[in-house]
Parts: C-alpha cells; structure tokens; sequence
C-alpha cells in the first residue's frame, strides 16, 4: 500500500516531543508555530468575552442570557470562534419568539382567526428551530446532563494527562 494517506508514521505533535523530550527549536519551531496558530483559529481563550450581538439591544434580558452562556461555555471550553453565527441565531430566534408570544397576546381569535392561526403556526416554527439548536449549546434538560458528563470526562482525560506526564518525567528522573 504504498503512497496511502494511513500509510506510515503519524507526526508526532511538538507538546509531545516536548513531553518526550525529544523537541528541537532548530527542527520543530515552523511546526509549533503553526499548530499555535491553528489552536488560536479553533478555540477562544478562557478569559474571552463575548459582547453580545447589536441585534439584540432592544431584550436586555436575552442579550445578558446570551453574555453569560457564550461565557460559561467558553469557560469549559466548548465554544469555537466558528459557532458563534450559530449561537447568535438562537438567542436571535428566542428575541424572535418574545416578540410573536407579545403580538399573539393581543390578537383576538375570534375577530382575527386567520392571523392568530398565522402566528401560531410562525411561533411553532420559532420554538421548532429554537430547540435544535438549543440541544446543541446545552440548554435542553438532556443537554445539559450531557454537558455534567461531558465536564466529568473533560476533568478526567486532565488528571489522565497529569499522571502520565508525571509518570514520564518520574522514568526520565530516574
């Protein structure tokens, strides 16, 4: 199978050739350079703030609901740069959805079938894309006992790092 993409030998990452203590600045500087600037491209800093979008001014609440979701999933580190036109569109449609509950609140059925039938329909279309994509930025119920889980696995692949660098560096001592 010569010349096959899953042919031959994986490139080791410069965190560990570091590890392994095989990294040289000489050889491997273009690499950790690059990969340095592919993380910054795929991941916001945990200190990162997000503003919330200008098309959310006139919902004070939905505009602070969105600073602190972007925030806390930041946080853990499951926000990319490249999900935030996709987090916006939600607490775009949920602005949206505020607004249609208020002008169906003041519809009369009776007088205007037509037009409350209309609403209904567009708030269920809403509420429809609101919850696809709120399963996927951790709002459902489900969501977010997958998110627990998902935060206890996060935790333990860390303290599975822990304890295979200090084994590392425990044999290498030795």
């Amino acid at each position: 199978m010569a010349g096959n993409a899953n042919s031959g030998r994986k490139k080791t990452s410069v965190a560990e050739k570091k590890l392994k203590g095989t990294y040289r600045k000489d050889r491997d500087e273009k690499q950790e350079k690059a990969e340095s600037a592919v993380s910054s491209l795929i991941a916001f800093d945990r200190d990162c703030v997000i503003k919330a979008p200008a098309t959310l001014s006139g919902y004070p609440k939905i505009k602070k609901a969105f600073v602190q979701h972007a925030q806390s999933l930041i946080q853990l580190g499951l926000l990319s740069p490249q999900d935030v036109p996709e987090l916006t569109m939600l607490y775009e449609l949920l602005a949206q959805y505020t607004d249609v509950s208020q002008c169906l609140k003041t519809v009369d059925i009776v007088e205007d079938f037509e037009q409350y039938q209309a609403l209904t329909h567009l708030r269920l279309n809403l509420q429809k894309q609101f919850s696809s994509l709120a399963a996927r930025y951790y709002i459902s119920p489900t969501a977010r006992a997958k998110l627990t889980l998902d935060v206890l696995e996060i935790d333990k692949k860390k303290s599975e790092n822990q304890n295979a660098i200090s084994k590392i560096l425990a044999k290498r001592n030795a």
